[in-house]
């Protein structure tokens, strides 16, 4: 019986942790990725060759995120409708 009870309480507390630090992870994935958005739409237009640098290093975060953000919103649409 305890052996049982403490497998339940286990499986559900980690259930729990993960659902919730799947929730932060994802958070912050998309304020990431706003930052970066943003950084970029600010930077494009500039002439300087620093500035068009820090526009093309803004890119090898910007793809990546927005994978991970597309797979977060199928993720959570088929969870809303399972």
């Amino acid at each position: 019986m305890v052996s049982t009870v403490t497998t339940s309480t286990v499986s559900t507390v980690t259930t729990v942790a993960a659902v919730g630090l799947g929730t932060v992870m994802a958070t912050a994935g998309s304020m990431t990725l706003l930052g970066f958005l943003a950084t970029k739409e600010l930077v494009s237009p500039a002439a300087a060759l620093k500035l068009k640098r820090i526009s093309r290093a803004v890119m090898i975060g910007i793809i990546p995120l927005s994978i991970a953000f597309g797979a977060t919103v199928v993720l959570r649409i088929a969870g809303v409708l399972a």
